[in-house]
C-alpha cells in the first residue's frame, strides 16, 4: 500500500492491462483476480521485442483484450485492428508501436 511500483509486463495482455489500469491482483483456486488492490504504477516499462518470444495463442489472447478495449473506449483502434489483423498478428512494428 502506497509503495511506488514499476511494472514490466512481458505478455501482450499484461502490456495492455498495465497501460490502462493499476490492478495488482492474483488468481487463486476460487477465481481470477480475487486477491489484490488497485494501485497505479509509477511507471510502466514496455519492451515490444518481448512479444516476439510469445506463442501465437498468447498473441491472440492479447489481441482479444485490445479488441475489447477498442469496442469499449476507442472505435478508431477497433477499426485499425479490423483492417490490419494479419499484420498485427505478425507483430508488424508500425502497427504495434
Amino acid at each position: 500500500r502506497g509503495v511506488p511500483v514499476v511494472q514490466v509486463p512481458t505478455s501482450m495482455m499484461a502490456m495492455l492491462d498495465s497501460s490502462v489500469g493499476g490492478k495488482t491482483a492474483v488468481n487463486v483456486p476460487a477465481g481470477k483476480n480475487l486477491i489484490g488492490a488497485f494501485h497505479q504504477p509509477r511507471r510502466v516499462c514496455i519492451d515490444l521485442e518481448l512479444l516476439r518470444s510469445l506463442g501465437q495463442r498468447e498473441i491472440v489472447e492479447g489481441l482479444a483484450e485490445a479488441i475489447k478495449m477498442g469496442c469499449i473506449r476507442c472505435a478508431p483502434l477497433f477499426d485499425l485492428m479490423e483492417e490490419h489483423v494479419d499484420a498485427i498478428k505478425a507483430l508488424q512494428p508500425d502497427l504495434i508501436h
